[in-house]
């Protein structure tokens, strides 16, 4: 069972907080020192406590350290939410799909696809799998795995 109380934050509060300057607790309605938020890397929110910083290579290591360590914030991706953690609501926007698309929910970041020059001087087969990977079938994929489908 989760003792998490944080349930909103806004993005100067998040920034001292990542900054290690902001206990984020003590700056919020929270009425205890645990707090979670939705990252691959995981800090305290208590200031004192913020110098043990920690980068964590896995959204699943992300997830038990935050869900066991009272606290403390994660950042992951929206997919990997599960209810082990509670997603924090930015500047009153929710960590949701449609936030995010709409661009409410200002923490977020795209996955890259990363080529050397164009696409269009690529081989075939790099040229083939951009075109399966934006076509109605490959987005049906992304979507079937949980992530949000790159708009046009």
């Amino acid at each position: 069972m989760k003792n998490k109380t944080l349930s909103k934050i806004v993005s100067v509060m998040l920034a001292g907080v990542l900054a290690a300057t902001v206990s984020a607790c003590g700056s919020t309605a929270s009425t205890d020192s645990s707090a979670d938020a939705s990252a691959d890397s995981s800090t305290s929110t208590d200031a004192s406590a913020s110098t043990d910083a920690q980068e964590l290579d896995s959204t699943g290591g992300v997830l038990a350290k935050v869900a066991a360590t009272p606290g403390s914030i994660g950042y992951i991706s929206l997919d990997a939410l599960d209810d082990t953690v509670n997603g924090v609501s930015l500047n009153d926007a929710e960590p949701t799909e449609e936030n995010i698309l709409a661009g409410t929910y200002a923490l977020q970041r795209p996955f890259v696809m990363a080529t050397k020059g164009e696409i269009s001087e690529q081989n075939d087969l790099v040229k083939t799998w951009f075109d399966y990977v934006n076509s109605d079938e490959g987005k049906e994929i992304i979507k079937g795995a949980g992530l949000i489908v790159p708009q046009s």
